[in-house]
């Protein structure tokens, strides 16, 4: 009997020791989840920035062809 409580016991600590480093490993998993979201959000705000600058400086140039042409049409 006491051989088998010796063995309960073995096995409830390497339990608890896969337990904890379960733990660990999913708050590692989750800080890398949390840097990684923030990355691709900042990343996605500079790239909506690139393509705004990249649409105004487009409509601005379109507005001066179309401006040259109606003078040079009147």
């Amino acid at each position: 009997m006491q051989q088998l409580s010796s063995k309960i016991q073995a096995i409830l600590a390497e339990l608890n020791k896969l337990k904890k480093t379960q733990e660990e490993t999913i708050l590692s998993v989750e800080g890398s989840y949390s840097q990684r979201l923030k990355e691709i959000t900042e990343m996605s705000k500079k790239l909506n920035a690139a393509l705004d600058r990249l649409e105004n400086a487009t409509l601005k140039e379109l507005q001066e062809i179309r401006t040259k042409l109606q003078i040079s049409l009147k």
